[in-house]
């Protein structure tokens, strides 16, 4: 899969001055070789493994512009007939609220079910240290940008997509005792992420699960 993850890169700014700090020190992660591969042909023409090659779809909308990726698409959607870039923005989107949100809490239940294990791992060692330090983070997402697919290749049998997140949001920590240590409960940051979902190909679990964090 992707390398292992690199404690001294840090993954998403989400989470006041502090976390951020924080995660970047422990959670940033990075994958292999990204390769680009041809636009993928019209779903209405494809089966489970294999699609037309003669209607090009518009994946403009949902591209990084000059990422070259679209290439990169066209072959999952080719090698993969169940794979669909709208859902499956939709799901990464719905995932990276989600992921946000649990981390801020601490829910490491909705973690599980959403990050890779030994992303996860990491998520939980970094929930714990806060917890430790007795810091209490809150996060509220204020506005987010439509995501869109940065990179894209199948390795090892598993199509990997890096999806480009844009947000603001409110984020802060606090002490037990209600002190503000770090951010604001008022003034939202600008936070621009570059995660990576991976699933196995031709898979029928429409789940995919997180396996790479880290900040444009």
């Amino acid at each position: 899969m992707n390398s292992p993850i690199d404690t001294t890169t840090l993954i998403f700014a989400v989470l006041t001055v502090f976390v951020l700090f924080k995660l970047r020190s422990m959670l940033g992660t990075k994958i292999g070789h990204e390769a680009d591969v041809l636009p993928a042909p019209n779903r209405a023409h494809e089966s489970d493994n294999k699609v037309a090659d003669s209607v090009i779809p518009d994946w403009s909308a949902m591209v990084v512009e000059g990422s070259g990726v679209v290439a990169a698409l066209n072959e999952i959607a080719q090698k993969d007939g169940r794979f669909d870039a709208k859902e499956f923005l939709t799901g990464a989107n719905a995932a990276y609220e989600l992921i946000i949100l649990a981390f801020a809490t601490g829910d490491r239940d909705v973690l599980k079910n959403l990050l890779e294990a030994n992303v996860y791992d990491d998520f939980d060692r970094a929930i714990s240290e806060r917890d430790k330090q007795g810091h209490i983070v809150s996060t509220q997402i204020v506005t987010m940008d439509r995501p869109l697919i940065a990179r894209a290749l199948i390795k090892e049998a598993k199509i990997q997509i890096s999806v480009r997140f844009s947000a603001k949001l409110i984020t802060f920590s606090k002490s037990q005792s209600g002190d503000l240590l770090e951010g604001s409960d008022s003034i939202s940051n600008q936070v621009n992420d570059l995660w990576t979902f991976a699933r196995p190909l031709g898979s029928r679990d429409p789940n995919w699960k997180l396996i790479a964090t880290g900040a444009e």
